[in-house]
Parts: C-alpha cells; structure tokens; sequence
C-alpha cells in the first residue's frame, strides 16, 4: 500500500536551512531604509544527528541529577549555554547579515567566534526565540 497523500511530501533534513530574521532588531540605514539582522540555520532534533550527539554527549554529567530527581533552573540555563556553544558549529550554516560591530560601524564577518559572541550578548528571551525556531521542522519545509 502507499498512500497518495505522501507524494511530494518534503522531507527535512540536516542539510535543509531556513532564515531566521530579528525583527525586534531591525534598525535605520543613513540611506533611510531599514535592515533586519539575520542568520541562516539549520533545524535542530534528531534529523541534525551531529547537534543531537553533542547533546547528549554533554547533558551525560546531567544524568545523576535527573535520576535523583534534581531538576531545577540552573539546569536550563546550562543547557541554554551549551547550545551557544554547539549553534555555531551544528546549527548555523556560517551565513548571515546586518550584524553591525558598535566600535567600527562595520557588518561583522561570519565567524564560529564571532556567532557565539553574538548568542553571549543576545538577550535570553531572543536566544530561545531563536531556540523555539530551529525546533519546528515546519520552517524548513519550502
């Protein structure tokens, strides 16, 4: 049996990316137009297998915490700084734009460094935005 409704489906895979766009950042151009910062990303679970390894690999020390019960907000907050280290390498695909360095005026390059700078200084609420986003394999279907 195969079913009809299947043909065509897209299928999301680790290679499939979408653009995640700030709007809550966006900011006037000197030519008076304006620009909205963003980054091109990958979806995360288990159709990015690399992302999920490190995952796991990390929360292991988190598991004599979890058997015994001992959960609480110092838990998400490591977990919240451990994908500002593991989005850069398996999340962002090293495309973005209308990043702007306050010293020298200047677009900032991609760089993995210079990605988890910005996911250090990003407020936390626009980091789970962020997070919520690459979670819903919906927005990497075309």
């Amino acid at each position: 049996m195969k079913f009809r409704n299947l043909a065509g489906s897209e299928e999301v895979t680790r290679q499939s990316t979408a653009r995640y766009e700030f709007f809550s950042m966006e900011f006037e151009l000197e030519d008076g137009s304006t620009m909205v910062p963003w980054i091109e990303v990958r979806p995360v679970g288990e159709v990015n297998r690399p992302y999920i390894n490190a995952v796991l690999t990390q929360q292991a020390k988190n598991r004599r915490r979890l058997t015994k019960g001992k959960i609480d907000a110092r838990m998400l907050e490591e977990n919240r700084d451990q994908d500002r280290e593991l989005y850069p390498k398996f999340v962002f695909t090293g495309n973005w734009g209308g990043w702007i360095d306050d010293a020298t005026g200047e677009e900032v390059a991609y760089s993995e460094e210079a990605a988890r700078e910005l996911l250090s200084q990003l407020p936390i609420d626009e980091f789970d935005e962020l997070r919520a986003y690459c979670n819903e394999l919906h927005n990497f279907r075309s």
